[in-house]
């Protein structure tokens, strides 16, 4: 009998100590000189607008040193009119070793005549190749990349420069 009480009344018990009391959304304080001060307490700041900042860069010299991209040196990023349309790249590798993205880096900027980009997105080290508005040209770079020994080449969709510096530098000459 008491096994039978207890089992029915505990469970009523605990249901009513925790249940809490709702808290209010605006809260009245008063302050030093007897105001009441409303607060509204549901500002959410997932509701606040991302802003996208432009860092100019101080150079505009994008001459790549051959000997310090072999040491492990970073290079610039291409300087373009700011026009990305989608398109699609040719990811390489995708890891989150910094030694084994520059390592593959410095063979794709060797082995490719199209852009090589490094991207970092935490915590992974993404290299990509090229900027191509059809999946088909980016599937061609991706069979030569696999014959070249990048075994993990795969065409991914991007956001590409629409005019990159290779087309423009091919019609140049």
């Amino acid at each position: 009998m008491q096994k039978i009480l207890f089992w029915l009344i505990t469970p009523s018990i605990i249901w009513l100590s925790c249940g809490g009391s709702k808290q209010p959304s605006i809260v009245e304080e008063t302050n030093k000189d007897n105001q009441t001060a409303i607060q509204n307490e549901q500002f959410d700041p997932m509701t606040l607008q991302d802003y996208q900042f432009d860092f100019m860069n101080e150079s505009d010299d994008q001459s790549i040193d051959v000997e310090q991209l072999l040491k492990g040196g970073v290079i610039p990023e291409p300087l373009d009119d700011g026009v990305e349309i989608s398109g699609f790249r040719v990811q390489l590798i995708s890891t989150r070793e910094e030694e084994e993205a520059r390592s593959v880096m410095r063979n794709a900027v060797i082995s490719f005549k199209e852009q090589v980009y490094r991207q970092f997105d935490d915590p992974y080290y993404k290299i990509r190749v090229g900027d191509f508005k059809s999946r088909y040209e980016a599937t061609q770079v991706q069979e030569k990349a696999i014959k070249l020994g990048f075994h993990e080449a795969w065409v991914v969709r991007a956001m590409i420069h629409q005019n990159p510096i290779n087309e423009t530098s091919e019609e140049s000459e």
